[in-house]
């Protein structure tokens, strides 16, 4: 599915509920500045049920859930709740972007740039709020900039995953960072992965003893930066780096873990000419089971933020698209069940007949990163702001979904 309009515009999070689709992202189509949308879309009558966008804020909305049977979402420099009729319940003007929201049985959990946490209930009330300082380790009394992407909860810990710089080494650049703090946010763990060169991870999850990350690397020596698979057992302390690949630009965005599987997602343009999606199913050691490359003839890509979400067997991947458009680059949702050999499920137009869908085989290799104790703490803060948000009703554009034929092969 294609929505959008004649500006530049790109979906990062989806989710699924009973009848409905809600998703959000970033817009140029509506006043030509980048706004945060969120939006609605029901399944069963194929119809826009409402789209929201965000006037008071430049920038885009980067996760949605669904709490309570309202909306909570969070982007730059907001956090918010809807009812399901689009009207805003409350809304907070924080200082960094907010890149992940996670539902607990300790409230709801937010995270993003400049290691910012927030604890809220989905009636709007702060339980915390607070920053996390990470200290180099060559340089024990300075901390790193850190920025997270992921939260996974685990029960009686958060985990934080995200990037740091030169937490290693003064000059390796950026290394990936992993923190785990109990529900009274008082650090437990804190390991940090990297070598001499960039080493980034964007997302994880996690089986309740292992973490799996995926991110990009520019160790893999393939040229550029490749994807990153780590796979890392918290019991035993050991870990495995996996690097797939090709000789442009290839990075992982999104991972997820279903039926044993771990599925990957991200943007690829080392092997169609252009940026494409793919999805990368890997065993977990982090064997290869098959690659596949989803696009046209333009560009289909991610971006950090950008997710995937296993939900009743489908795999939900969100970005953007200069393939199919109505005019520059458009946002982009693909939604395929899992162990797909088929096509995908939503019916297709004409339009859609020249999409490439093709299993390739990239080079993959075994790779020693190096993995670190780091100290780190979490400091409370008090930056956030209730604000009232103007928001707009808006009727975006939406093109139909496309059925390709997918032809998988075992590797």
């Amino acid at each position: 599915m294609v929505f959008g309009g004649t500006g530049i515009d790109i979906c990062k999070s989806a989710i699924l509920w009973r009848r409905f689709l809600i998703l959000c992202g970033g817009t140029r189509s509506f006043d030509g500045v980048l706004r945060p949308f969120i939006g609605v879309i029901d399944l069963r009558e194929a119809s826009i049920v409402w789209f929201i966008v965000v006037t008071g804020i430049v920038g885009e909305a980067h996760d949605v859930d669904i709490v309570d049977d309202n909306i909570v979402f969070c982007g730059d420099n907001i956090v918010g709740c809807l009812n399901f009729d689009g009207k805003l319940l409350w809304s907070y003007r924080v200082p960094y972007t907010l890149f992940k929201v996670l539902k607990s049985d300790s409230g709801i959990y937010a995270t993003g740039g400049g290691a910012f946490l927030l604890n809220f209930d989905v009636d709007g009330s702060i339980l915390f709020e607070g920053k996390v300082n990470a200290y180099l380790r060559l340089l024990p009394y300075m901390y790193s900039p850190i920025h997270f992407y992921d939260l996974i909860y685990g029960g009686d810990e958060i985990i934080a995953v995200g990037v740091g710089r030169n937490i290693i080494s003064r000059y390796s650049g950026y290394d990936s960072i992993i923190l785990g703090f109990g529900l009274d946010f008082k650090t437990t763990w804190c390991k940090v992965f990297g070598s001499s060169s960039e080493d980034k991870v964007f997302s994880a999850t996690y089986d309740g003893r292992k973490l799996y990350l995926a991110g990009c690397t520019m160790a893999g020596g393939f040229g550029g930066l490749d994807i990153l698979v780590i796979g890392y057992d918290l019991e035993r302390e050991y870990y495995w780096c996996k690097v797939v690949g090709g000789p442009k630009f290839d990075c992982a965005f999104s991972i997820n873990l279903y039926d044993g599987i771990l599925h990957v997602v991200g943007s690829t343009a080392s092997f169609n000419g252009v940026d494409n999606f793919f999805i990368l199913n890997l065993n977990l050691d982090g064997s290869l089971r098959e690659f596949n490359i989803i696009g046209g003839s333009g560009h289909e890509y991610m971006a950090p933020g950008c997710k995937s979400r296993v939900i009743n067997g489908q795999l939900i991947l969100c970005g953007s698209t200069s393939t199919w458009t109505f005019n520059h680059r458009n946002a982009i949702i693909l939604s395929t069940p899992i162990g797909f050999k088929g096509e995908f499920p939503w019916k297709s137009p004409t339009e859609w007949e020249n999409v490439t869908v093709k299993t390739v085989k990239p080079m993959i290799k075994d790779i020693k990163i190096k993995c670190f104790n780091v100290r780190a703490s979490i400091s409370k803060t008090s930056f956030s702001t209730k604000h009232e948000f103007k928001t707009v009703y808006w009727i975006p554009r939406i093109y139909c979904s496309f059925k390709p034929t997918v032809y998988v092969t075992r590797i």
